[in-house]
């Protein structure tokens, strides 16, 4: 099983307020369908996705849908696809795949288009903070004296 494609095939994002400050954030994620395709003499699967971002209460959301396309054999294909029409969840082994894959690649395009928007950003960015006054000053470092023979 390996990933032979990802597409978006849709982009949604909406600020609906003109301040944006720090709002909590929910994301979700979803694999909405999951479908056969022949590939030659082998079969893959195609598992349509959403991510959306909701920025609460009402402040803005952004939307991301497309298509995650994996290799695999034709039993395996077959299975996958009736348990999801009958069950809606996925085998674990393609779940945690498809997951991984959507969220890497959701999660840049979000950063991008919360920024373009005017929105914050929808996770924890890093930060560097000083070192705190009651910490130990940093011993400086000199080089060692070249010894003598």
């Amino acid at each position: 099983m390996s990933m032979i494609a990802f597409n978006f095939t849709n982009i949604s994002a909406e600020r609906r307020v003109s301040r944006v400050a720090k709002y909590p954030v929910k994301n979700s994620t979803n694999i909405v369908d999951v479908k056969e395709m022949p590939l030659g003499k082998q079969k893959a699967l195609l598992f349509a996705f959403t991510n959306t971002i909701n920025y609460e209460p009402s402040v803005g959301s952004i939307t991301l849908s497309g298509d995650v396309l994996f290799l695999s054999n034709d039993e395996e294909a077959k299975k996958v696809v009736a348990d999801f029409a009958k069950t809606k969840k996925v085998d674990v082994k393609y779940a945690e795949a498809v997951y991984n894959t959507v969220l890497s690649r959701s999660t840049v395009q979000s950063l991008i288009l919360a920024r373009d928007v005017g929105l914050p950003a929808p996770m924890q960015m890093p930060r560097v903070k000083p070192a705190s006054a009651a910490a130990a000053p940093a011993k400086a470092v000199t080089p060692a004296a070249p010894k003598k023979k």
